[in-house]
């Protein structure tokens, strides 16, 4: 994964490389996940215990899905109901 050294960092933009460091991992864009729209933040980056993103997505076939989404190394936490 991208974080296997502090030095490297997590990038934001959908449909593109998920780390600075080329690692062939794509952050999934909104047709991928199916949805009209989806955003990343970074929540902590790899110089932070357990990096990971704060995601917000809309437009999910499952209403209960929409909203924010965190996703990190150890864990992803839903909407609820989702």
């Amino acid at each position: 994964m991208c974080c296997v050294t502090t030095e490297n960092h997590l990038l934001e933009v959908s449909g593109q490389e998920m780390c600075s460091q080329a690692t062939g991992v794509i952050l999934p864009d909104e047709d991928t996940l199916q949805v009209g729209v989806v955003t990343y933040t970074v929540e902590r980056n790899c110089n932070e215990a357990n990096p990971g993103y704060i995601v917000e997505i809309d437009g999910h076939q499952k209403d209960a899905c929409n909203g924010t989404w965190r996703v990190n190394e150890t864990r992803m936490e839903l909407p609820p109901d989702c």
